[in-house]
This record gives C-alpha cells, structure tokens and sequence, in this order.
C-alpha cells in the first residue's frame, strides 16, 4: 500500500480512534475535556508531520492529473467568459459544458492533497516536536528517529480507519470473553500485587493509584526532574507521572504542590532558561521561550547523555 500523504489519514473521527489513544496519551489525572482538547490541537501538527513523508510516485501522478484537469477546466471556463451560453447549448457526448467544467473540477480538487508543494522544507524531527508537544508521547526507541519509516508507520497505528477499528469491535465482542474467562485468570495475582503496591490512601479521596497522587518519593524518576530515581518497577513509564504533574500543575494553577514536585518544577523551570540561553545562543533572533513540556523533554536528554557519559 502506497505511503498515505494526505490529511485525511490522520484526521480520524474521535467516536472510535480517540480511544485507541487513551492509554497512551492520556494523562493520569486528567479529565476527557482536557484530554481531548490536547488531541484537537494535536492534529494539525500531525498532519504536518505525515505530509513530511510523501509518496513520490503518487504525487508525481497527481501533479499530472491535476495540470491536465486544470488545463481543460481552464479552457471551458474562458470559453464560457467569451460566451456563456456555450455552456449549456455546446454539448459533447450528450453532455454540456457546464457538466464537464464541474467533472473536471473534482477531479482537480480529489488530486490536489496529494501534490506535495515545490517549497516543502523536509524536517520531521522539528515537525513531531510540534506533535509532542501536544500529545506528551515519546517513546525512547522514536526518539531521533522521527525522520524514519519506523516511527512515520508506528506513528500512524495509533490512527486508524474508522473501518478498521469498526472490525475490531465486532472481533472484540468475540474475543474478550474468551480472554476474560481463559487469560485474564492468570494476571489475577499480579494484577492483586500491583494494586497493592501502588494504592496511596489520601484523606478525602480515598484509595487513588500512587502515580495519580504525584508520590516522587516512592515513585519518581529523576531523568525527568523528579529528586529521586527509583527502581523501573516502580516508576511510570516515560515518565508518564511526571508529566501529568507538569500538566495537572498547568490547568490549576492555583494548586499548590508539594515541596518534592515544586523542585520538579524548579528543575524544569531551569532547564527551560537554559535551554533559551542556548537557542539565542544558536540563533540571535529572539525566539518565544519553549514550553515546560519541551523543557521537561529537554531534561530527559540532558540527564540521558549525562549517565551515558558516566558509563563510559
């Protein structure tokens, strides 16, 4: 199947495609509403990104297809400025002007997404940064690898057809219960174990898991400013609770963390001015400053090449 370049790929409807992305991008203490705002402002940077990796044979045809279309469209619209009604009265294979000016127009519309433009910069990286930005998804073996197929086709898994997914829900009526009674029985005990690993009981709330009541102490990863690194058993993975605190911080801020995530933020807040530094640094031009969420990306890389660094 030819490489998809246009915005209907990743424009998906949200009844069935959002929930495939739920447990990846969503945030541990987040509500739907805030959750399907950052995937609405998710897609136009996706978009971008997926029309980074055109199919070059396909655009190659459909840069044909839309000269030749637009040419004859171009020809019977002036014919119609000298007289109109040419239109209506000059037929051709029993069919009027006018008919073929709106075939013609279609099928000029249908092949445009598919042009790429002759001044497209080609930085995926730079463009799934932007995606980043939004979902808070980045898993280690992508990362500097955003300008391959790899990433380009695992990205594009999480986006189903709607069909697709259609199909799996009917599957799925079939399948859970088999999974239920067959497979789910043998997770039992360590389902039992996590939950009572992680289960933090704070006050009013009641038992909430550790990650969602931000416990850096038993649970932090330092890689992503938190003040201790424990044992990855025990850590979320990629940093997820770390950044739903960032995010959680972000849509109240009039909440008040604890001293162990205001020294996250501290951290992140630092490495945010230094990363400024160094981008005025690159380019004197003066730039917005990034987001704590770029920031916090930042830290990671920096915190990983520093252990690299030690290791050698």
């Amino acid at each position: 199947m030819p490489k998809r370049c246009t915005k209907i790929r990743v424009r998906l409807e949200h009844a069935l495609g959002l929930r495939l992305l739920v447990g990846r991008f969503e945030n541990l203490t987040n509500s739907s509403i805030f959750f399907e705002k950052r995937i609405n402002s998710s897609f136009p940077a996706a978009n971008s990104y997926v029309l980074q990796f055109p199919f070059n044979e396909l655009a190659i045809c459909a840069k044909f297809v839309v000269f030749i279309a637009g040419s004859f469209a171009g020809v019977l619209i002036v014919l119609s400025l000298v007289d109109e009604s040419m239109l209506l009265y000059v037929k051709i294979f029993d069919r009027n002007l006018l008919w073929y000016i709106a075939i013609f127009g279609m099928i000029t519309a249908a092949a445009r997404p598919f042009v790429v433009e002759k001044h497209s910069v080609f930085d995926p990286d730079k463009k799934f940064d932007s995606v980043v930005e939004s979902t808070h998804y980045f898993p280690k073996d992508w990362r500097g690898k955003a300008h391959t197929y790899y990433v380009y086709d695992e990205f594009q898994k999480m986006f189903p057809y709607k069909i697709q997914e259609f199909l799996r829900e009917l599957v799925s009526v079939f399948l859970v219960p088999w999974w239920l009674i067959f497979s789910m029985p043998k997770q039992a005990s360590e389902i039992g174990k996590f939950i009572k690993a992680f289960t933090d009981n704070c006050g009013d709330l009641g038992d909430v898991c550790a990650f969602a009541a931000f416990d850096f102490e038993s649970h932090g990863n330092s890689n992503y400013g938190a003040h201790v690194r424990r044992d990855k058993w025990f850590r979320s993975k990629g940093g997820k609770m770390e950044k739903s605190f960032l995010t959680f911080t972000l849509n109240n801020p009039n909440w008040v963390p604890s001293p162990h995530g205001q020294a996250l933020l501290a951290a992140i807040k630092t490495q945010q001015d230094l990363s400024q530094s160094m981008k005025v640094e690159a380019a004197p031009v003066s730039e917005e400053p990034g987001s704590l969420h770029s920031s916090m990306e930042d830290l990671y890389l920096t915190n990983c090449r520093s252990a690299n660094h030690d290791n050698v």
